[in-house]
């Protein structure tokens, strides 16, 4: 039997047309992140899954989204611990 592995974090990296795609959707941006980046936002607006963190540097774009809850119904990542994934992501960029 193969093993069996459940995602934490998903990374997407693109460009500026993604950033402006991913910000696009109204309920795509829950509030402005500060100081992560030249722009930043987390997501979805309301309680819906799943959580996400974007943000540009320069003309690069990254997305950081999980979706795994535990089995106490908690979150495994939070949104504390995906900014500081995403602050190691955006020093990495320079």
């Amino acid at each position: 039997m193969a093993p069996h592995f459940d995602a934490l974090v998903l990374l997407e990296f693109g460009g500026m047309t993604d950033f402006a795609e991913w910000v696009g959707g109204r309920t795509a941006v829950k509030s402005i992140v500060s100081d992560l980046g030249d722009a930043a936002y987390n997501g979805p607006s309301g309680d819906d899954e799943p959580i996400m963190l974007g943000f540009r540097k320069g003309t690069r774009a990254v997305r950081l989204t999980t979706l795994k809850i535990g089995a106490d119904g908690k979150r495994v990542v939070t949104m504390q611990q995906l900014r500081a994934l995403a602050e190691l992501v955006a020093s990495r960029l320079d």
